[in-house]
């Protein structure tokens, strides 16, 4: 089971067993904002989710190993279950919250 958290955590539950298998902290590198109208996107640093709540997550029905997140930073994650310490990607859509999110069934690499 996957589930989102307001501390800005991931986590994933094994529910054959009591504890949480994996956790993801929403720490961040390389995130790509958006920078206005164009759809241009900047590099930023490094760092910790600040403004912390994860809202939605959502699991790539063709990539086993593979999940997403959004927040209320306006910032969408995509995870490998396999490395926890960073994501594979993040971009900064616009600064609203990111209320909800689905991969495409036609094309696992697109987010809705």
């Amino acid at each position: 089971m996957l589930v989102g958290r307001v501390d800005g955590n991931v986590l994933i539950y094994d529910t054959r067993t009591d504890g949480t298998t994996l956790k993801f902290k929403e720490k961040w590198k390389n995130v790509y904002q958006n920078q206005g109208d164009d759809d241009t996107f900047e590099e930023e640093g490094e760092g910790v989710r600040e403004s912390g709540e994860v809202i939605c997550v959502e699991w790539n029905r063709e990539l086993e190993w593979c999940f997403a997140s959004g927040g209320t930073d306006g910032i969408i994650s995509i995870w490998d279950v396999r490395q926890t310490s960073l994501p594979m990607t993040q971009v900064q859509i616009h600064s609203a919250p990111i209320t909800a999110l689905s991969f495409s069934l036609s094309h696992p690499a697109i987010i809705y």
